[in-house]
This record gives C-alpha cells, structure tokens and sequence, in this order.
C-alpha cells in the first residue's frame, strides 16, 4: 500500500485528517513512563524531586527534601573514644495507678555522684561528711577506749579503737588521717594516755580543737567558743577602755546612747579570716541563743532559741560560760591539755567524735 504524500491533508484511503495524527514512523512513550522518569531525575539542587498530582493535570513539581531526624540523631559529631555517644535503652518502671511514668533522661547527660569534699566558705561547717574516709589507728594491745564518728543526725558511724600510749589525728600524718576534711591541720590533736585516762592535746593547729562543756568553765582572754554554727572569740575589756568620759567637741558634749560598762566582748570569726561582728558585754549576765537572748543569731539552725550564759563574777571579774541545754552543744577550744572523761564530744575541723572509755574507765557523770 502506497503512503500518503507529505503535504496531503487527508488521508487518500480513509478520508481521515492528517494534522492532528502523529507522523508516520514516530512512537510517542506512553505517559505513566514519563512521569516516573520526571519523579527519579535529580535536581538542579542535588536533592530529589517527586511527582505531586495536581489540578488541571500539571506535571511533577520539585520538592525540598526534608532531613533524616532519626539518622541526624545517631550519626551525630563524634565523641571522645572515653565518653562514647549512645542513646540507652529506655527500661519500663513499674508506675502507681493514675501516674504517669517520668521521663529518665539519657545516661550520657547524667552527672556522676562525686566524692566528698570540704564545703566552700558558703556552706556551714556543722557535722562530718557522709561516709568520710577516716584511716583508723593501728591495734597494738587490748583497746583502752574508742573515738566515734557522730553524724550529723546525731547517729554513731565508725568506732576506732584506742590502745597506745600516744595517738596522733591529722588529716595527712599521725594514726587517725581525716584525709577528706580541709578544716583540719595535717597534725592536728594528739590523745596520750596517763594515769588511767585519756587526755587531748592541741598541736597547735590553724583551727583549734573543741570540747563539749559539760558545767560552767572559766573563760580566759582570747578564747574561742563554738555554738552552732557561730565561733566567737572572747576578750576581757582592760580597765583602759572603762575609763572613756563624754566626748566634748568645742564646748559642746556629743549626743548619744547611754554609756554603760564594757567588761569584756565577743568577736565573730569567720571562714573569709576577718572578724565581723564586735559584740561589747556591758552586763554581769549575756544570754546567747538563735530567737531569745542579749545576743541572738536568728539565722543558725544549729542554735538553740537560749543557747548559753556569760556570766562575770563582780567580786573576782572572771567570766564564766555556762550551756543552757542546748540541742547541740556549747563547746569551748582546748587550752593546752584537758582530761577526757566517758561520753566526751570532741570537734576536730568538720568531725565531730564522741570518746568512749573502756570498762571501768573514768566517767563524766
């Protein structure tokens, strides 16, 4: 069968039109096959596209491709080979009706628990730390009596038994080490045994050794009292300051409070190494205590509302200093060498002992 000619515009056989057909020896691909090719071809932008239907029949659009969270989250920047990044498994905890489960966080963002350390300036200074590593003296003979570790719930802890002649404590050197405690002096106190008993000596230490009041003790120029959190320290005022007259300026008299009699006064030490606060005792009798009293520091926990007595002597002008009951305790710093007795409270830096003399050992009571 002939073929029509180039320029016909229908067909010789059938009459049919030739301007819309398509040309003779020319296959049009069909159309799904187009729209797949247009949907896998890359983008200008190297991303890919994908074919979006839309109205009228327009043709694939280009898409931005949105990125992989899930692979972004576990091919993250890599971690040090000590400290490996991971997500951990999450475990299912048992939840009580009607609450809803906490979300644990990750591992890898959870702090590790450090070890104890000495508090900063910031924080009280009140009890031994939790679980402190103390190193106990060597056992060399049957125990003479015992230092116990007193928490700071008032709870005992470690028990050291104490049976040579001579005991040295410190933080760094002698047969008890309070290594964890800042507070105390690398020699700090010593305990030596004489005379049936034991007795506790300062070794000149940068913080001084305290022992729990049992009844009134004298008090002497520059000693040191510790209740509470408060460490005073007291002074016994020389006649020279009583001797102060009105002060005249020009002919005219300055006007102010009353003047009273300054028999002595308490100092507040502090951890920065500068006194604060000057307290002048102008009374035979000064009351202490966190809410009532001639002094009060309302903000010490520690502090019993009426914690301790100064009293003076008019007669002899010695002070005295006298606990009231407190919860806590009023200790004064050991003045050379003082005997302990059964049941004793010793202070050394941040850790507070109780002393426990052996069976038919000397008691307090």
């Amino acid at each position: 069968m002939g073929a029509n000619a180039p320029q016909a515009a229908f067909c010789q056989f059938c009459g049919q039109s030739l301007r819309d057909a398509p040309r003779a020896g020319v296959v049009m691909p069909p159309a799904a096959p187009l729209q797949a090719a247009a949907a896998s071809a890359p983008s200008p932008a190297g991303g890919l596209t994908a074919a979006v239907p839309q109205l009228g029949g327009a043709g694939p659009q280009p898409v931005v491709p949105q990125p992989l969270v899930a692979q972004v989250v576990e091919a993250g920047p890599a971690a040090p080979p000590t400290a490996p990044h991971f997500v951990p498994q999450q475990v299912a905890v048992p939840q009580q009706v009607g609450q809803s489960p906490a979300p644990s966080a990750p591992a890898h963002l959870v702090p590790s628990q450090p070890s104890w350390e000495a508090p900063s300036a910031a924080e009280p200074a009140m009890g031994p730390p939790p679980e402190a590593p103390v190193s106990p003296p060597e056992q060399t003979q049957a125990s003479r009596g015992f230092l116990v570790v007193i928490g700071q719930d008032g709870s005992p802890g470690r028990r050291f038994p104490l049976s040579k002649d001579q005991i040295d404590l410190g933080r760094t050197e002698g047969d008890i080490r309070i290594g964890s405690d800042r507070f105390v002096s690398p020699r700090h106190a010593r305990l030596v045994f004489r005379e049936g008993r034991y007795h506790v000596r300062d070794l000149e230490s940068r913080n001084g050794l305290y022992l729990r009041t049992r009844e009134p003790s004298r008090l002497e120029h520059g000693d040191l009292i510790l209740l509470g959190l408060q460490v005073l320290r007291f002074e016994v005022v020389r006649s020279t300051g009583d001797s102060l007259g009105a002060a005249v300026d020009g002919d005219t008299r300055v006007f102010g409070s009353p003047t009273a009699p300054r028999w002595g006064r308490l100092t507040q030490v502090t951890m920065e190494g500068v006194p604060r606060n000057l307290y002048y005792l102008s009374t035979e009798e000064t009351v202490l205590g966190r809410e009532q009293g001639d002094i009060v520091f309302t903000q010490d926990p520690f502090m019993s509302r009426s914690h301790a007595v100064i009293t003076r002597d008019a007669n002899t002008g010695v002070f005295w200093l006298r606990d009231l009951g407190s919860s806590n305790g009023t200790y004064l710093a050991v003045r050379g060498e003082a005997p302990l007795a059964n049941g004793d409270h010793l202070r050394v830096g941040q850790h507070l002992f109780r002393f426990e003399a052996a069976t038919g050992g000397h008691s307090s009571t």
